[in-house]
């Protein structure tokens, strides 16, 4: 007897869940379609933010390869002149004769100097512009094999000059002499 009760019970509760189901699938349904679109939601966002990543990487990388200094380093590199860590920075006060490298850090602390004084340099840069990527370009399209004694030459013999000329406009403009008052006003505001 009681097999034949727990046997109906089983069938009760059972025919219970059908009916239920059975009375409720459209929200059941529902759910499940709710919980597949919002998982599909939530993938579909995070492999979004990821490309928008790669793509905010890229962009980032294209924007330094840009920049004067990336262009001079690769230049450098190419004439063997590197200085990775910067220990030359300064032993250009100390010399005579330049090499591109000297040049090179004169006109980086010359345009910092100007910029510090509010004297546009885009003049200058855009020229140094030109001339780095025309020289990157004909180094990147060689079509015969060079040896490096060559490319220095050649990079030191066309960007040597040009770098030199521009350190010696730069170095004839005269920043303003006296103090930015907006600058100052600003840092004295900033201090108190």
């Amino acid at each position: 007897m009681d097999k034949l009760l727990g046997c109906f019970g089983i069938i009760i509760v059972v025919s219970l869940v059908i009916s239920i189901i059975l009375n409720f699938w459209t929200y059941i349904a529902g759910f499940f379609g709710i919980f597949i679109v919002i998982g599909f939601l939530f993938l579909w966002n995070q492999k979004r933010k990821e490309q928008q990543a790669l793509e905010t990487k890229q962009q980032q990388q294209i924007d330094a390869q840009n920049t004067i200094e990336y262009k001079m380093e690769r230049l450098l590199t190419l004439t063997k002149d590197a200085d990775p860590k910067g220990m030359k920075r300064q032993q250009y006060l100390h010399k005579e004769q330049y090499t591109l490298r000297d040049y090179w850090y004169k006109y980086l602390d010359l345009r910092a100097k100007l910029l510090l004084n509010n004297t546009p340099t885009h003049r200058e840069e855009a020229v140094l512009h030109l001339m780095c990527d025309e020289l990157l370009a004909r180094m990147d399209n060689l079509e015969i094999e060079v040896q490096d004694s060559v490319k220095k030459e050649f990079i030191e013999e066309h960007l040597t000059p040009l770098l030199q000329d521009i350190v010696n406009i730069m170095d004839g403009i005269n920043p303003t002499q006296t103090i930015n008052i907006d600058a100052y006003q600003l840092l004295k505001t900033a201090i108190e």
